[in-house]
């Protein structure tokens, strides 16, 4: 047997071998792509409208990136920063932002984190996160704008989305 056959054999066994462990260490992973985004900014915008809100809208990824965002004809030009802000502090705390806010108070458990996070954090309601199967987070929603019906308007836009559950 030449050289450079055995050492195919001997690498071709290696990886069967290596490769014979790796599926009990591997997981399937989903994630939101840009059509999964632009449909919840479309459905949160349907709900929006449908209560006669101007709000914005932000989407983050598992990481907390923004994917997608967009600000309706007269919304707050504040909900820019406050949506995204929303979006990513709902994947940095794995939280609704309700919770955040209620754990920001002093003397709170999240009391200061958002001095330190160079303006990232937002502890206002609005912000929710976005969970697939096995209860994987896979992103986020940030609206602002709704006042008091900003978690309603991100509830029924992930609704939209129909992720298996």
């Amino acid at each position: 047997m030449s050289k450079a056959l055995l050492v195919v054999v001997t690498v071709l066994t290696l990886f069967q071998l290596s490769t014979a462990a790796v599926p009990s260490t591997l997981k399937t992973v989903y994630s939101l792509n840009r059509g999964s985004a632009n449909t919840l900014i479309a459905a949160a915008i349907v709900k929006a409208t449908n209560i006669s809100k101007n709000v914005c809208v932000a989407v983050a990824d598992a990481e907390g990136v923004l994917l997608a965002f967009q600000r309706m004809d007269n919304a707050s030009i504040s909900g820019v920063d406050f949506a995204i802000g929303k979006a990513f502090t709902s994947v940095a705390r794995n939280a609704n932002t309700t919770t955040v806010s209620a754990a920001s108070v002093p003397g709170g458990i999240t009391y200061g984190l958002f001095a330190v996070a160079g303006g990232k954090y937002v502890s206002f309601d609005g912000g929710v996160p976005i969970y697939s199967m096995g209860n994987q987070l896979v992103g986020a929603i940030g609206v602002s704008g709704g006042k008091d019906l900003d978690d309603v308007i991100c509830t029924a836009a992930i609704k939209a989305l129909a992720l298996p559950a």
